[in-house]
C-alpha cells in the first residue's frame, strides 16, 4: 500500500496561482535528508493507549468518505515539533490505490491536531518549530496531487495543493523515493 507525507521549509503558504508556476516549497520537499512513510510503516502496538485510540476513532467518524477501507487502529510515530515526544500519524481511511486520510495526534497531552491526506507522507522541519507535512496522493498513471499542511493556530491546515502530472509527477516520486519508515 502506498502512502506519503512531506514536511516543507519555512515560507509555505504561497499560493499556487493559476500562473502555472510551481511553488518553491514543492521542491523543498525534495531534500537529501528526509523521511517518507506510508501505511506499511505503521504499527498496531503504537495505538494501544485507550485515549489515543478514542481520538483516532473520533477522527474516523468525522470523515465523509465512508466507503473506503477504515483502519484507525495503527500508527507511525514521529516527533513533528522536536520536543522529544513523538506525535502519531494514524491512517484512518484508505482507498484501493493506497491514498489515506491520516489523523495527526499529539501524545502528551492527547490531542487531535488535524486530518491530512496522502498515499506517501514526507516530513521536513519548518521555522515555527513544527514540521510541515506534504502528502502525495496518486490519481492514476502519471497523475497525482501534492498537498502541503502547516501548523497555524495550533492545528495543521492546508497551505497549498497542486495537481501534478508527467515529468513533475515523476520528479516528485523519484526525489521522495520509496517509503523507508526511518525516523531521521
Amino acid at each position: 500500500m502506498l502512502a506519503a507525507l512531506c514536511l516543507s521549509a519555512p515560507g509555505a503558504g504561497t499560493t499556487v496561482a493559476e500562473s502555472g508556476k510551481f511553488p518553491t516549497e514543492l521542491f523543498q520537499c525534495s531534500a537529501e535528508k528526509h523521511v517518507v512513510v506510508d501505511f506499511d510503516c505503521t504499527s498496531i502496538a503504537l495505538l494501544e493507549q485507550p485515549d489515543l485510540r478514542a481520538l483516532a476513532q473520533q477522527a474516523l467518524t468525522s470523515l465523509p468518505d465512508k466507503d473506503l477501507t477504515n483502519w484507525a487502529d495503527r500508527a507511525f510515530a514521529y516527533d513533528l515539533n522536536r520536543d522529544g515526544r513523538a506525535e502519531l500519524l494514524v491512517p484512518l481511511s484508505c482507498g484501493a490505490t493506497g491514498n489515506c486520510s491520516w489523523a495527526v495526534i499529539t501524545t502528551s497531552p492527547s490531542r487531535l491536531l488535524a486530518v491530512v491526506r496522502g498515499g506517501r507522507l514526507y516530513f521536513r522541519e519548518a521555522g515555527n518549530g513544527w514540521s510541515n507535512i506534504c502528502g502525495y496522493s496518486a490519481l492514476g498513471a502519471g497523475f497525482g496531487v501534492v498537498e502541503n499542511f502547516v501548523v497555524t493556530e495550533n492545528r495543521y491546515q492546508i497551505s497549498w495543493s497542486l495537481d501534478v502530472s508527467g515529468e513533475l509527477n515523476d520528479h516528485i516520486l523519484s526525489k521522495w523515493g520509496q517509503p523507508t519508515c526511518n525516523k531521521e
